[in-house]
């Protein structure tokens, strides 16, 4: 063998061993890591123009109030809710840290959080953001349980997603903290340094990938470039893998000093700011969505979804009202236990169970045409459609739509009641209920919803001949069979025959336009019914069934005569 072939021979062993050992040492790409967690559950882009309080709040002053004195590590600076310390505009969140006397400190800064707005255990946490550099600066982007399960500091956990000392700017530490309460705790930490010529000064992104199920493990990863993977801690409160296993929410924050940076000095620049693009939050698997308004109106973008895609569930928390302003796609159960929920877009919860309970209320909004997967009631909840419709796409028959609508106000709301009978619905809509809900069987395995009036068979807003149509051709019609006002007992004999036809054509809406709320509650309900000749009845029906397809709906009336085609105009 040659020398010059044992020579290559030996120079490629030795580029694949040197291959190996960069394999081995080197951050590696974190390829699809993303698309592990495909599905969103809570997000801020700083697309207003202040800090969202339905997403974020503060804490302030110096930690002395929790017995932390400099929160623990001998910080410098007063935390404020100031917008001059934190502030939201052109799609940035903006923390400042100003060298000022303010509360008895040299400096101020803000720190955000989540707590109780937003936890999730497990998922992608997912953050853009240049952080300010120079000595004593310290800049995090962390997290904390949700409740002390497993006991105080540290025994419940602490996740640092990314935290940078301002001297030191071309590296950032992820680091999580575990063990016993202070001081009995430890921690682990592990450090990214940025590619040559790129400092914390720039935009970059920093992840955490947090697994729960399965194999626990918690990734870091610095513009997708994973740097760190952790799988062994421990919590004097509990059994591995106790105590990241459970909700966590997140922080934002700028120090002054303290014992992770030292003190800042004369070349440290003042204003320091601390920007950040936005935070992303997803998970492995269709998340359990919490929507909190605990009082006044929010609409969903405000808490953090502005669009659901997937959910395991929706649960809509608090007395306020929640407005449910995107088309959703998810197809968990959307709860409704207290308070309001709002469909203010037709497709908010189109493929969606309903649960509504306790003193919950779901409302459709002004003049709406919404449409739901399914809806359970509980005694005492509501559905409010004020001047709106509501579609429910199945699991309802015609006989659980009448023991529910029985119960109709003039609000435009129902409650679920059962054994309600037609004398009953008689009596309400007599006794001055300028409208009712009525229900139509769309004969697809869907029932609709409306405010209505009787003679409104076919609830859009009018009463003409589509609803005589509809009513002549239903099956209950001239059929010795128990019949509801909204199919067109209209005399409330419990029967739908010809006298309930004449008595819905002499009614002053007929043929009188679109009903608006007023126009409705300006007519009364008609007290009897007009007798008509029952060759006169049956021509005004076969009449303007002919007209139907001709002149459309009118809102204009010609004088009447008692000929039977000008009786029927």
């Amino acid at each position: 063998m040659s020398l010059a072939r044992i020579s290559s021979r030996r120079t490629a062993a030795i580029q694949l061993l040197l291959a190996a050992v960069c394999a081995a040492s080197l951050p590696q790409l974190g390829m699809g890591a993303a698309a592990d967690y495909p599905y969103a559950s809570w997000q801020d882009e700083f697309d207003g123009t202040s800090v969202e309080p339905a997403r974020w709040t503060y804490d302030i002053g110096t930690g002395s109030q929790h017995g932390l004195t400099g929160w623990g590590n001998n910080e410098l600076q007063y935390y404020t809710n100031r917008t001059q310390n934190a502030s939201v505009s052109g799609g940035m969140l903006t923390i400042t840290a100003l060298k000022e006397t303010y509360g008895g400190q040299s400096y101020t800064s803000a720190r955000l959080k989540t707590h109780g707005l937003f936890s999730q255990a497990g998922g992608r946490f997912e953050i853009r953001a240049a952080l300010p550099t120079g000595q004593g600066l310290w800049p995090a982007i962390w997290m904390l349980p949700a409740d002390e399960a497993y006991g105080g500091w540290a025994a419940s956990g602490e996740i640092d997603i990314m935290e940078a000392r301002g001297q030191q700017p071309d590296r950032v530490h992820g680091t999580i903290h575990y063990g016993g309460s202070w001081p009995n705790n430890t921690w682990s930490e592990s450090t990214r340094i940025l590619p040559t010529g790129q400092t914390i000064a720039s935009f970059h992104t920093y992840a955490l990938e947090w697994d729960t199920a399965g194999t626990p493990a918690i990734r870091w990863y610095v513009d997708d470039v994973l740097f760190a993977t952790k799988t062994s801690w421990w919590s004097s409160g509990g059994a591995y893998p106790a105590p990241f296993d459970k909700p966590f929410s997140m922080l934002l924050n700028l120090a002054v000093g303290g014992n992770y940076v030292g003190s800042p000095n004369g070349t440290t620049p003042f204003p320091a700011t601390m920007k950040v693009d936005y935070v992303r939050v997803s998970s492995a698997a269709p998340p359990a969505i919490t929507l909190a308004a605990p009082s006044g109106t929010l609409t969903q973008a405000a808490v953090g979804n502005p669009m659901i895609a997937a959910a395991s569930s929706v649960t809509k928390t608090g007395g306020g009202t929640m407005r449910l302003t995107a088309a959703n796609t998810h197809t968990g159960p959307t709860r409704v236990q207290a308070g309001r929920v709002e469909l203010a877009n037709a497709s908010a919860a189109a493929r969606s169970q309903v649960q509504v309970s306790g003193s919950g209320v779901l409302a459709v909004a002004g003049g709406l045409d919404a449409t739901i997967g399914g809806l359970t009631i509980d005694s005492g909840s509501r559905v409010d459609l004020g001047s709106g419709r509501l579609t429910v796409a199945s699991g309802w028959s015609a006989a659980t739509a009448y023991a529910s609508v029985a119960a109709a106000r003039g609000d435009g709301s129902w409650t679920r009641s059962a054994g309600i009978g037609s004398s009953t619905v008689a009596a309400a809509v007599a006794t001055g209920a300028p409208r009712a809900v009525g229900w139509a069987d769309n004969g697809n395995g869907s029932i609709s919803f409306a405010p209505t009036v009787p003679g409104d068979a076919t609830l859009d807003g009018f009463v003409d001949i589509l609803d005589a149509a509809a009513v002549t051709s239903s099956a209950a019609f001239d059929r010795p069979v128990f019949a509801s006002w909204q199919q067109g007992d209209f005399n409330y004999d419990r029967i739908v025959d010809i006298l309930d036809i004449a008595d819905f054509v002499s009614t002053g809406l007929f043929d009188a336009g679109a009903l608006s709320a007023m126009s409705v509650a300006a007519v009364p309900e008609p007290a009897g019914w007009m007798t008509l000749p029952l060759a006169a009845a049956v021509a005004c029906v076969s009449l303007r069934r002919r007209r139907a397809g001709n002149a459309g709906r009118t809102t204009d009336r010609s004088p009447e005569s008692q000929t039977p085609s000008a009786a029927c105009s």
